[in-house]
């Protein structure tokens, strides 16, 4: 998960599927769950394409890098949820 890499967080996974969860090397405590109510059993987590043919229709460059652009999803998600944080 890229996203460890930006939170620090190393976690061990157990379980598969439905009831996999993620706990905090460090804490125990439980860091990553499935809630049911976001759950999409047809997920797409092939998203990332490349985007060469919208550059040159578009004549688009990005501003940011997927590198970038992680950490401030991270902190965004972060502040939104700041009471709720297990970790």
């Amino acid at each position: 998960m890229k996203i460890a890499l930006v939170t620090g967080c190393k976690t061990l996974w157990r379980a598969e599927g439905l009831d996999e969860e993620g706990f905090g090397l460090k804490t125990g405590e439980i860091q990553v769950r499935l809630v049911p109510r976001f759950y999409r059993p047809t997920e797409v987590y092939t998203l990332a394409r490349d985007a060469s043919r919208t550059k040159k229709a578009l004549s688009w460059q990005p501003k940011t890098s997927l590198k970038e652009l992680y950490p401030m999803m991270m902190e965004a998600a972060f502040r939104r949820n700041r009471d709720e944080l297990c970790f």
